[in-house]
């Protein structure tokens, strides 16, 4: 068994990776714009190309799609 944590795992995921794994699985471009607008969050990152909140119920989702 391996136990490991990732720094900063929600604050450095990179969107256009994250959206490029979104639509290989999502076939609606009406759904990816949602993502991708919850995705940016609140906007009050000085980065806007990566991180995703914390908080965020889908914040696990987009995590586990990054790390496959």
């Amino acid at each position: 068994m391996v136990d490991a944590d990732i720094a900063d795992c929600f604050g450095s995921l990179d969107h256009a990776v994250l959206r490029h794994y979104l639509e290989r699985v999502v076939d609606d471009p009406a759904m990816i714009d949602l993502l991708s607008l919850w995705m940016d969050g609140d906007g009050s990152s000085d980065d806007g190309d990566h991180g995703i909140e914390l908080g965020a119920v889908i914040s696990p989702l987009f995590c586990n799609l990054y790390l496959h």
